[in-house]
Parts: structure tokens; C-alpha cells; sequence
């Protein structure tokens, strides 16, 4: 509005410039506000909005990134949390948008990494990938490490100790047969350290499928209201629901304009599992939730946070499996998504079409 009233205006979002967020899991991070901003959504921000005409463009000076400091007690952990997303503020203030292009940033990002160690700063280590924390697996598993720096060595250990440059050093992908703990550390050329990534690969039976009758599509649902704030999904437990129903997949069965600031939702039915194998889960929420798949816990995104994603695996027998999930808010922002991925598929919203109860 202000460009359209012809005034200067310098952009500087929440959601997309606001380095006081985390930029990985909390739980991996120095304590912040919250949020959540990794490097890539820094660099997918268009600061000339497209409701804007060509003479209204030039009143966007730029961008500005901002760093809260309430949760940011010394220099080291400001350069932390500004670096690296400041290299992709840079890249969407200078680079108009038809010139970026992720991919191509990002493997930019290796060199100067190597800068930023020649400089000496406290840069925000890129996280490893190839992994997850926990990774589950029927008969066998292939291990690999994929780094994002240039001339860092990798080195791991598989006897629970922690690791260091004198440890076993990682050249190639390796084959694993049983249930294994590996702990990793990278090093850069200047001798800085990753923090120690702690793994597990977990050998699973998949669980067999049950036999059901279910043949609507969709899930029922216990609806929850309370006044008081609560801090978990197991709060739930112990409530009595306001009413009850089913709704096609995992949405939210109350109009905004009904629907209360605090309330929680528990989701029951099957879902049908095309072929045996290891799936993968995932729920983006605001706030907690908790998915069960044949009465086990697969992803626990539980707590007050706003919008986060997290996963887990678990290896299951082709047929239907029962799946719950409880889900809270607790006021403010909202959001309730949860997606399937296996070995042989790409990553999809769960929908109706494998949903019974």
C-alpha cells in the first residue's frame, strides 16, 4: 500500500527476514524466538511484490534483513544466526528475480563457506545430508554423508564414542546389515567442527497390515475446545471432546469464523499401504501434534511452536494400518499438514484416497 501511495518503502518480512528465527530444528540450535527461516526460503523471497505496476516498482529501495537480540547473548551467536542467510539477502537485493536460480546459489554456497573460514567467523554450520537422526531399514541400509562445504573431511565412529580427526575417516558410501549407531563430526581446513551428529539405523520387521471392515473414506475426529492455554497433545487425554464426526483427511472441520483461538483435534481411522516397505511421515504444525501408525509413535512434532515440519519412518506390510493424530493450538497462527513419502514415491499430502474408517 505504501508504494501505491508513492512513499519509499524498504522490505523487510517476517517470515522471510527475520534472522532471530531458527534455521534448523530447534532442538538442534541455540535457543531463539522461534520461527523457522532456512537459507533457502531467505533466498526465495521476491521483495518487488506482483501487484505492484512498473511505475510503482521503483518505490522498493530493498530489503533489510532484522536480528533481534533478546535471545542473543554474545558477538559469536549473532554472527551464527546472520551468516550464511546474509549471502542469500544479498543475492535477492542485487540479482533481479529471472537471474536466480537455487541450485546454482547453493553450490555458490561451497566457496564461500571456504571464505567465510579463511575470515574466521562463527558461520552457522551447513547441516550434512543423507541421513535422518533415526533411519529405519528391512534388510539393509547404504550409508552415505554428503557435504555441502569444499576440502572438509568427515570422520565417524560406531561404538558410541565421540568423534574426532583421529578417527575413522569417511571416503565412501558403506553397507550396513544390523542395527548400528554411528556418530560423525566434520572438519573443516582451518580445523573449525560441526556439531557431532548422532545416528541411528534401526533394522525393522515391517508391521503386518490388520484386518478391517473400514470402508468409508476419510477419518473420524474428536473435536476440543479449553480456555486455559495447555502445552502438549496429551492434554487432550484427559479432556472430554465438544463433538464429533469425520471429515475426508487431516483438515480442520470448523469454519475460521467459528472456529475457537484454542482447541485440539485427535484424528482416528486406517491408512492403506500399497506394497511393503519403509515410509516415511512428516507433519507441519502450528502447534503440536503427534502421529501414531499401528499404535506406535512415527513423528512427534509436539510442544508450543509455530509452523515446523518433522518426520519419522517406519517399515510396514502392504494393507491397512491404523493411524491417529492428536493436534493442538493454542492460539495465533494455525496449521495442520501431513504428507507420505516412501523408498519408491515422491513426497504427497496424505489424502482421502488412502484414508478409511
Amino acid at each position: 500500500n505504501a508504494a501505491k501511495q508513492k512513499h519509499n518503502v524498504v522490505m523487510t518480512p517476517s517470515d522471510y527476514l527475520y534472522f532471530d528465527y531458527y534455521e534448523g530444528k530447534p532442538e538442534d540450535e541455540p535457543l531463539a524466538i522461534g520461527g523457522f527461516l532456512p537459507i533457502e526460503k531467505v533466498y526465495a523471497y521476491e521483495p518487488i511484490p506482483e501487484e505492484l505496476n512498473i511505475d510503482e516498482q521503483k518505490y522498493i529501495m530493498g530489503v533489510q534483513a532484522n536480528q533481534w537480540t533478546e535471545y542473543i547473548a554474545t558477538p559469536d551467536l549473532v554472527e551464527y544466526m546472520t551468516l550464511p542467510r546474509l549471502c542469500a539477502l544479498s543475492e535477492i537485493a542485487w540479482s533481479p528475480k529471472d537471474k536466480r536460480n537455487l541450485d546454482n546459489f547453493l553450490d555458490k554456497m561451497s566457496t564461500h563457506y571456504e571464505r567465510l573460514n579463511e575470515l574466521g567467523v562463527n558461520y552457522r554450520w551447513p547441516k550434512l545430508e543423507g541421513f535422518n537422526s533415526k533411519n529405519i531399514f528391512i534388510e539393509k541400509f547404504k550409508v552415505q554423508f554428503i557435504s555441502k562445504q569444499k576440502g572438509t573431511k568427515i570422520y565417524y565412529t560406531m561404538d558410541g564414542s565421540t568423534p574426532s580427526n583421529n578417527s575413522t575417516l569417511y571416503t565412501k558410501a558403506f553397507t550396513i546389515l544390523k542395527t548400528t549407531d554411528i556418530n560423525i563430526l566434520e572438519y573443516s581446513s582451518k580445523g573449525k567442527s560441526s556439531p557431532v551428529y548422532k545416528l541411528q539405523y534401526i533394522k525393522q520387521k515391517p508391521i503386518e497390515a490388520v484386518s478391517t471392515k473400514s470402508s468409508q473414506k476419510g477419518l473420524m475426529f474428536e473435536f476440543f475446545k479449553f480456555e486455559k492455554p495447555i502445552n502438549s497433545t496429551t492434554k487432550l487425554l484427559d479432556m472430554k471432546a465438544v463433538f464429533n464426526g469425520n471429515v475426508k483427511s487431516f483438515i480442520i472441520p470448523v469454519e475460521n469464523k467459528k472456529l475457537p483461538e484454542k482447541f485440539g483435534l485427535i484424528y482416528k481411522g486406517f491408512i492403506t499401504i500399497p506394497v511393503d516397505g519403509v515410509y516415511t511421515f512428516s507433519i507441519l504444525s502450528n502447534d503440536g501434534s503427534k502421529l501414531y501408525i499401528a499404535d506406535q509413535l512415527v513423528v512427534d512434532n509436539d510442544g508450543l511452536h509455530s509452523a515446523y515440519e518433522k518426520d519419522g519412518e517406519i517399515a510396514l506390510k502392504a494393507g491397512q494400518h491404523k493411524i491417529q493424530l492428536n493436534y493442538f493450538q493454542a492460539g495465533g497462527g494455525k496449521a495442520l499438514n501431513v504428507y507420505l513419502k516412501s523408498e519408491k514415491s515422491e513426497k504427497t499430502e496424505v489424502s482421502e484416497n488412502i484414508l478409511t474408517y
